[in-house]
């Protein structure tokens, strides 16, 4: 199954709605310069909503990472919701839950975004 992802803009939170298999960077190059062009435009938080992940390894987790890190350049902040299992457990593997705010819920990351 090929990456894909649906960004909507709700002030102050962009959710990012991943689909597939995030194995490659060339597939999600789109998706950092977006992240990028909304933090530029002072849209600096991030939901990544990932119900629909069904595989990702080190690439995909570079992507997260990346996508914190312009966040936090620009004063906001990446959360991650609705991790399927395989994906949770990469999270855990490498010791990322400890990184990233992560949530069952998109209405829980919304929360925390929130405050």
């Amino acid at each position: 199954m090929n990456f894909s992802y649906v960004i909507s803009q709700t002030d102050p939170v962009a959710v990012i709605a991943m689909q597939g298999n995030l194995l490659n960077k060339d597939t999600a190059q789109q998706l950092l310069d977006d992240v990028d062009r909304l933090a530029a435009d002072g849209h600096a938080n991030f939901i990544f909503d990932l119900t629909e992940m069904k595989l990702m390894n080190s690439t995909g987790l570079n992507v997260l990472i990346q996508a914190l890190t312009h966040a936090r350049r620009a004063g906001g902040e990446v959360v991650v919701a609705c991790i399927p299992n395989k994906v949770r457990e990469l999270l855990l593997l490498t010791r990322l839950n400890a990184v990233f705010h992560v949530y069952e819920t998109l209405d829980e990351a919304r929360a925390h975004l929130k405050h």
